[in-house]
């Protein structure tokens, strides 16, 4: 398995967004691509919103044919969803001197490493 790297620009959106939506966690999943994010709302009742931050090289929409070789690179074949607190990504924006997030994907654990 491997990293999957956010921007500091993409972490400080998504935790926004949660802020904004009153809420106290975030994703992290492998479907249609690699990505943190947060929902809220719903489709049927016409207030469905989203922030989605894709992990670099593995946004389908930007990464031609790229994106699955990498997302399974880094995050194995299966897809999945982990629900994280909100203030792992709080904690590492209070120290200003990283511009990328490294998230460590493992069989068994998430790491994450700003640099």
């Amino acid at each position: 398995m491997g990293i999957a790297i956010f921007t500091r620009k993409q972490v400080e959106e998504l935790v926004q967004f949660c802020k904004k939506h009153n809420k106290t966690l975030f994703f992290l999943a492998k479907d249609q691509g690699l990505y943190i994010g947060q929902t809220v709302g719903s489709q049927k009742n016409n207030d469905f919103e989203n922030n989605i931050q894709y992990a670099n090289g593995c946004d389908p929409k930007l990464d031609d044919d790229e994106w699955w070789d990498k997302s399974r690179d880094i995050a194995g074949g299966d897809d999945f969803g982990e629900h994280l607190p909100l203030g792992t990504l709080e904690k590492t924006l209070a120290d200003d001197s990283w511009k990328n997030l490294k998230v460590k994907i493992t069989e068994t654990e998430l790491s994450f490493i700003v640099e």
